[in-house]
């Protein structure tokens, strides 16, 4: 018996779908890879119609398999009433790849995932992009509702926390366990590499916080899963704003100045310090400072004699260096370069 196709439904035509020259995000590119020819894409739901179907067209000039019968919705409601004609064939995939200021919460317009949820009942799989929302979590926006209604769906649910998924996340943990080593500390940064960086948010922080959020929180994620839950009070972060002297950058190619006002305008380094509620303590420094498009991350896990470093977390790639305290240098991990966890 042949195997089946599998569906696929993405919410978003923009970047982190279908790519970009920034940098390397692109799920549709991660599942034409991981499934080939029984790609089945049903289609693509964003109200900027001209875009998905250019989208589309893209992908068939160029010979790939699974978008021959690809529609657009303009809506999730569109998308569930064309795809309820087959009440019986079950979504296997559902990207929530929309902007996170639409998303996250229960009152418009940022109910997006409510209205995905009640017109997609078919789907067995949600990817929501992070972060999930970019509005203060509280009852009045119910992030929490939200969380509950996933959840009752009964289907697999997972965000697009993807560092969190390496070989070399896991091996650390391995190694803290079975060595009893208690975290005393975790750094984290993430250099972003702004040369082709053209989406507004980018630059605007009053459309979803800027990429200190939509970046950063991957690392920010990776130091809670060692550190723990933080003492959000003892959060203390200093800036290089816009207007310093080392804000300037010489690569920008958007019209921040034409587009952007002053009040609005992205930090250019942001370095953060925390205590954990372990009595660990944890920083974060984010950068846009890179030119060209390779991003540069790390996080180091600091314990008593052992310290671990994972870098390169954004290419197939990533590396992890381990010092024990019964050797003499830093050295790689064998074994993670022989089954790295790839972002594919």
């Amino acid at each position: 018996m042949s195997p089946a196709p599998f569906s696929v439904v993405f919410v978003g035509a923009g970047e982190i779908n279908f790519g970009s020259p920034e940098g390397p995000w692109n799920h549709s590119k991660r599942l034409e890879n991981r499934f080939g020819p029984l790609l089945a894409v049903l289609g693509i739901i964003d109200p900027d119609v001209t875009r998905a179907e250019a989208q589309i067209a893209a992908k068939n000039n160029a010979g790939v398999p699974g978008y021959a019968s690809a529609a657009v919705w303009p809506t999730p409601e569109a998308a569930g009433q064309a795809l309820a004609a087959d009440a019986a064939a079950a979504i296997d995939l559902v990207i929530v790849g929309a902007p996170p200021h639409f998303r996250g919460c229960v009152s418009p317009p940022a109910d997006l995932d409510l209205r995905l949820i009640a017109a997609l009942p078919q789907t067995r799989r949600w990817l929501v992009e992070k972060p999930v929302s970019a509005a203060p979590p509280s009852d009045l926006n119910g992030q929490e509702q939200v969380a509950r209604a996933y959840k009752d769906t009964g289907a697999v649910v997972g965000a697009g926390y993807m560092m969190c998924a390496l070989k070399g996340v896991q091996m650390i943990q391995e190694m803290i366990k079975a060595k009893g080593l208690k975290v005393m500390g975790t750094a984290a940064r993430y250099y972003m590499a702004y040369e082709y960086a053209r989406k507004p948010a980018w630059w605007n922080k009053q459309i979803s916080c800027g990429p200190i959020v939509e970046q950063a929180t991957h690392l920010a994620s990776l130091s809670l899963l060692f550190g723990g839950p933080a003492r959000l009070p003892s959060v203390r972060t200093q800036t290089v704003e816009f207007s310093d002297a080392p804000g300037k950058l010489s690569r920008i190619g958007f019209d921040e100045d034409g587009s952007v006002p002053p009040e609005s305008r992205i930090p250019r380094y942001t370095s953060a310090v925390w205590k954990y509620q372990s009595g660990a303590v944890g920083s974060l420094t984010h950068a846009v400072a890179l030119h060209g498009t390779t991003y540069d991350t790390e996080l180091e896990v600091i314990c008593d004699g052992t310290t671990f470093k994972l870098v390169d977390m954004y290419t197939t790639t990533p590396r992890l260096f381990i010092r024990q305290s019964d050797a003499s240098s830093e050295g790689e991990s064998p074994q993670f370069r022989a089954d790295h966890g790839s972002l594919d």
